[in-house]
């Protein structure tokens, strides 16, 4: 397989800073237990089966699409290049998530403005991974991505027992304690007495992290398209410009080109309304919607296939 012409927008990108996508190949030195730029080139190169989902030549498809696109802004690409290939391999997904928001926000249109920071001056302060909408005026967005360490598993609670599997509740008192922690981390301090008082802020939150300890539990709901009603104390005086908390997979876009969110379920503040919401662009499905533009039956499938596969633990 030749990376070089499969990816030639990344190609060039990795001669920018003399290397190649071959000589990348390969796996990742101190691994971590997530997927690297390596790691994607080495998978990619030796042409393993394809995932339903998501993999690694999808993760390169995602990264050299992103890099097509002309920008109203030039990337800096220095920044990115170091992210994707000399970072963590979180840092790696982290970068991951972010570069699929991008391509869905142009996908649709929608006007946004990376790592912006909350101060006009380019020097000062803290800045959100997206800005929708004019400064002063718009939705400041955060993106993150959900670690979830094994938890002791019950084996009554799940079918197949040899996943570490997270209950239902569990994973939705880490997630609420993943956006307040964040919330509080990011957007506090700026919003009670600074730049951005007055102005709404959401949380994207990912599961690509997790999917193995999360998504089982959410598997049924999926199916059944039930939504997560939002969890009480969630938006409060104490968050008084959280907007909105969405919950994301990536998922394979129908065109094969890129990886783009799929919302597993969202958590949108009623006091807000549409309004602010709609910086979205009107058409941003969950899962359990029609006709939902990302392919998620190969996720549910894959998730089937290995419990059954796996089965019921022994021990």
């Amino acid at each position: 397989m030749d990376l070089e012409a499969l990816f030639p927008a990344l190609a060039d990108l990795a001669r920018t800073f003399r290397t190649n996508l071959h000589d990348l190949a390969g796996e990742s030195a101190d691994h971590e237990g997530y997927c690297s730029l390596r790691d994607c080139c080495g998978m990619a190169l030796k042409g393993l089966p394809r995932h339903s989902h998501a993999d690694g030549i999808d993760y390169l498809s995602t990264i050299n699409t992103y890099l097509s696109i002309q920008w109203s802004v030039p990337i800096p690409t220095t920044e990115l290049w170091r992210r994707l290939s000399t970072g963590n391999q979180s840092m790696f997904l982290d970068t991951m998530s972010e570069l699929a928001w991008a391509l869905e926000f142009h996908r649709r249109g929608t006007a946004f403005e990376s790592e912006a920071r909350f101060f006009p001056e380019p020097t000062k302060g803290a800045n959100a991974d997206f800005l929708i909408g004019p400064r002063g005026a718009g939705l400041w967005l955060d993106v993150n991505s959900m670690e979830l360490a094994p938890p002791t598993r019950d084996k009554s609670s799940l079918p197949w027992a040899s996943f570490p599997a997270i209950s239902k509740a569990q994973l939705v008192s880490k997630l609420v304690g993943k956006a307040i922690n964040k919330y509080t981390e990011k957007f506090n301090a700026d919003v009670m007495g600074g730049p951005l008082k007055g102005q709404p802020t959401g949380l994207l939150l990912g599961l690509h992290k997790a999917e193995k300890e999360s998504l089982p539990a959410l598997m049924l709901g999926l199916i059944a398209g039930i939504t997560e009603p939002v969890p009480d104390g969630l938006f409060s005086d104490l968050r008084p410009e959280l907007a909105l908390i969405w919950v994301y997979v990536l998922t394979r876009a129908l065109d094969g080109t890129c990886l783009l969110p799929s919302l597993v379920f969202r958590w949108d503040h009623p006091g807000f309304g549409p309004g602010v919401l709609d910086w979205l662009s009107p058409g941003m499905v969950t899962v359990t919607m029609e006709p939902p533009p990302y392919d998620l039956s190969g996720l549910i499938q894959r998730m089937n296939i290995e419990a059954r596969r796996e089965g019921p633990s022994g021990s």
